[in-house]
């Protein structure tokens, strides 16, 4: 089943509201899109970023997926809904989303856009 401009709609801002969630329980103000992880702990890796359960070489889902890994494994995010989750859910119903510094644009399975977010602050962009 196709998803909707508004499961679309409805997903993007779910991944605002985990991403600012998830800064503020970390105490961290980022300033463009990252793996937050990594702010907290550059060496940080999680065993299941390097395993194969997905194939496909949509290199934005790989990226997301690895982000997402590294934040269920961390202890320090953990207990968090991942903010990545969400931007998986997007690429595997045809959507998909580009960032050029703090924002993030998020489009639907048409490639029209949905929304767009500053990651650095609590706007919608």
């Amino acid at each position: 089943m196709t998803w909707t401009r508004e499961q679309f709609l409805e997903t993007a801002v779910l991944f605002r509201d985990r991403w600012r969630t998830a800064a503020d329980h970390l105490r961290i103000k980022p300033r463009r899109f990252c793996d937050l992880v990594r702010l907290l702990d550059a060496d940080f890796k999680s065993p299941e970023q390097y395993s194969n359960a997905t194939a496909t070489d949509d290199t934005h889902y790989l990226i997301t997926r690895r982000m997402h890994a590294n934040f269920v494994a961390h202890p320090a995010t953990a207990t968090l809904p991942s903010p990545y989750e969400p931007l998986l859910h997007i690429i595997e119903n045809g959507g998909c989303y580009t960032v050029e510094h703090c924002y993030i644009d998020v489009r639907d399975n048409e490639c029209n856009p949905i929304g767009g977010f500053d990651v650095s602050v609590n706007t919608v962009g």
